[in-house]
């Protein structure tokens, strides 16, 4: 028996022995090989490069959205500031166009209260004018012992046509501009070098006012008149500086210069359309008595006048209402 067992022992001995020298190892468990961890190899100066580059673009990328930001931020604050500027000026526009306004009613006021001191003044010198022409006429048939002709209020030609026996067609109130009876000063003539070059001014002034240049019109007339005051043509220019007040909306100055022409030029062939046109200037001075008289007085002291003239003085009577 014991036989036996050492014999099992050795077979079973020599099998293990044979395997093992054959290297059938596949039944035994075997461990895996560690794999060796290689060291890195060395960079090249290039890949350094490389390297340093994409370090430097994170950096750039990082301080880009930073002003990004900051720039965000900074339009949002600006936009802030416009819309608060914009909301001031708006202010200050509505201010402006207020105190404008404001100004421009003072304006308008202070120049209605100039005409109307202008007007009164006009009133006054025309009225204080007569005063003393009637005065003056009262002493003289006082001391020629004979009583002022009944016409003399209502202006020389009414009171011509009178001591004619000849009745107006149509009853003329007192024109309270009447013609002065005084003889106007005799000028010296003028030399007829000096005629001309007046004349030269005159045809300039007529120029300018024909393109509507009012105001270099109204300056060479002006001096015209108080340079030439013995030229012939000295009622034109006074008509024409009438027409040019007119123009320029100093009906004061028009009345009075209409006025002037129809007094010192009375046969002038201005004399006629001044009258008329001093008419309708009283009319926008609303000085509406006399301007009615001064219309009336065409037909009176022009009767032979232009008809067209005097069409249009009957048709400015009726379109006024005159009596």
């Amino acid at each position: 028996m014991n036989f036996r067992l050492s014999k099992t022992v050795i077979l079973t001995l020599g099998l293990f022995g044979f395997l093992a020298m054959t290297g059938c190892t596949q039944f035994m468990p075997y461990p895996k090989p560690v794999p060796q961890q290689t060291p890195p190899a060395p960079l090249t100066p290039t890949q350094q490069k490389l390297n340093e580059l994409s370090a430097r673009l994170d950096r750039i990328d990082s301080g880009m959205k930073e002003l990004k930001q900051q720039i965000n931020g900074l339009e949002s604050v600006q936009n802030s500031s416009t819309s608060q500027l914009t909301q001031k000026f708006s202010k200050l526009e509505t201010s402006l166009r207020e105190l404008t306004g404001i100004t421009e009613e003072a304006n308008h006021a202070s120049v209605q209260v100039n005409q109307r001191i202008d007007r009164l003044n006009t009133d006054y010198s025309f009225r204080l004018d007569r005063l003393d022409r009637l005065i003056t006429a009262a002493a003289e048939a006082a001391a020629n012992g004979s009583a002022p002709a009944a016409g003399t209020a209502a202006g020389t030609g009414a009171g011509a046509a009178a001591a004619a026996g000849a009745a107006p067609a149509v009853v003329v109130a007192p024109l309270p501009l009447a013609r002065s009876t005084t003889p106007p000063k005799a000028e010296l003539p003028p030399s007829r070098t000096e005629t001309n070059n007046a004349n030269k001014n005159l045809a300039l002034a007529k120029e300018a006012y024909a393109k509507a240049r009012l105001d270099r019109a109204q300056t060479l007339l002006e001096a015209f008149i108080e340079d030439n005051p013995g030229n012939p043509n000295l009622a034109e220019a006074s008509f024409i500086l009438g027409k040019v007040y007119y123009d320029n909306r100093q009906f004061e100055n028009a009345a009075s210069k209409f006025f002037a022409t129809y007094e010192k030029f009375p046969r002038s062939t201005s004399a006629p359309e001044s009258l008329y046109r001093l008419g309708l200037t009283l009319r926008k001075l609303e000085r509406k008595v006399e301007s009615c008289s001064a219309l009336a007085q065409v037909a009176v002291d022009y009767p032979k006048a232009d008809k067209a003239l005097l069409t249009k003085a009957a048709a400015a009577r009726e379109r006024y209402k005159c009596r």
